[in-house]
């Protein structure tokens, strides 16, 4: 899956404050409704805490995936949060306490409209970039959205 157009620099905040998962969460959907991909940033948001009481968005690497299905969603999109200082996304993991707290959030905005697996297609091609170390250093690294764009490019290139 190409992701062209479905992260754009509007999207990515590579200083992000926040001391919470809702704050974290409610930023990241404000620059998804500030871009035109959101009519309703409450909507959307509630599908998203929906999906977050059925299992933990947390990769374990100190980066989440987040995701919401909505009719709020007017284009399919994802918005990146590098945070300012870590935090506890979800304190336990299949019932083991997390040590590591998230430094990084990709915030996936499906709408509905779109196939039943766009949202499972993004997901997997985000999980793709999170494996590769490579990846994970740049998206630690990037001193700019367009640094950050790029590795993104580069990485998906390699994939195909």
């Amino acid at each position: 899956m190409q992701l062209d157009g479905i992260i754009t620099r509007n999207t990515i905040d590579l200083q992000l404050f926040a001391e919470t998962k809702e704050e974290a969460l409610e930023k990241l959907a404000d620059m998804l409704y500030k871009d035109s991909r959101l009519s309703d940033i409450e909507c959307f948001l509630k599908d998203v805490y929906q999906r977050e009481t059925t299992g933990t968005t947390d990769m374990g690497i100190g980066v989440a995936i987040p995701h919401g299905k909505s009719e709020a969603v007017l284009h399919t999109s994802v918005a990146i949060g590098r945070l300012t200082t870590p935090l506890r996304w979800d304190l336990k993991i299949a019932g083991q306490l997390q040590e590591k707290p998230v430094y990084a959030i990709f915030l996936l905005a499906v709408s509905i409209d779109n196939q039943s697996t766009t949202h499972l297609e993004l997901i997997s091609s985000i999980a793709s970039l999170l494996i590769n170390e490579s990846f994970i250093v740049d998206l630690q690294n990037a001193t700019s959205k367009e640094m950050l764009l790029d590795s993104i490019q580069k990485h998906l290139g390699e994939l195909e």
